[in-house]
């Protein structure tokens, strides 16, 4: 079983000068046994540390290194995940330079510990001109 579950369908919402604006589908992980079952089976304490504890955000500036240089990630706790009009999560990565180019990277964290970091875009994110 994985750690947590993947953060699927991730993409840039918004750019301007010193944010970007990503949004994701809240992952969920979907027994497809009922909770009766999945105690009987001795599965159910398993299943509930894979549930969603929070969204780990981080970002990194394209540079001409050959390694990134990523901040610290952000954790959004679950029940603090604001959503947009669609029910899709979302977050604004802040303090960043105007006209850079950054990565922006989310995985989903469960008690278990956090999964994979799935990257938002292939290629670099440009912050708006001033």
């Amino acid at each position: 079983l994985p750690v947590a579950p993947m953060v699927e369908d991730s993409q840039v919402d918004e750019v301007q000068q010193d944010r970007i604006r990503v949004s994701w589908l809240l992952p969920q992980l979907r027994p497809p046994l009922a909770a009766a079952a999945l105690e009987g089976l001795g599965l159910k304490q398993i299943v509930d540390e894979l549930e969603l504890k929070g969204i780990e955000v981080r970002c990194a500036e394209r540079t001409t290194w050959s390694r990134l240089c990523w901040r610290e990630p952000v954790l959004i706790e679950a029940a603090l995940i604001q959503r947009d009009s669609h029910g899709r999560g979302f977050a604004v990565v802040a303090e960043l330079e105007a006209e850079r180019k950054y990565f922006v990277e989310l995985r989903a964290c469960s008690a278990r510990g956090p999964g994979l970091w799935c990257r938002v875009s292939k290629q670099a994110i440009c912050t708006a001109v001033n």
